[in-house]
């Protein structure tokens, strides 16, 4: 948003959303605006979903609960859902709490 508010200029860009289902209330507001204000600029806006839920493979495969060092959730239900999107999306990349 900000890129296009500075002037230049448009970029055959998708914005993708990956829905883990569990987000919050308030992050579904967010989304909903942007996917709003892509829409008002000609901008595809895509929500892919994984294809299984968070807590079904957090108790059926038993996989630990994802802290800042245990990140399974991310390659699950973001990273490879939206490797299936025709296009290759970029991700950014959550680096949490540093511990010492």
């Amino acid at each position: 948003m900000l890129y296009l508010k500075l002037g230049y200029p448009k970029l055959d860009i998708d914005v993708c959303f990956a829905d883990t289902k569990i987000e919050y209330h308030s992050l579904y507001k967010v989304i909903d605006r942007a996917k709003t204000w892509c829409e008002a600029h000609e901008i595809n806006f895509v929500t892919v979903v994984g294809n299984e839920s968070y807590w079904y493979v957090q108790y059926a495969y038993g996989y630990p609960v994802p802290d800042h060092f245990v990140r399974w959730c991310t390659g699950k239900l973001k990273v490879q859902p939206l490797r299936k999107h025709k296009r290759i999306p970029p991700t950014g990349r959550h680096l949490g709490v540093c511990r010492t």
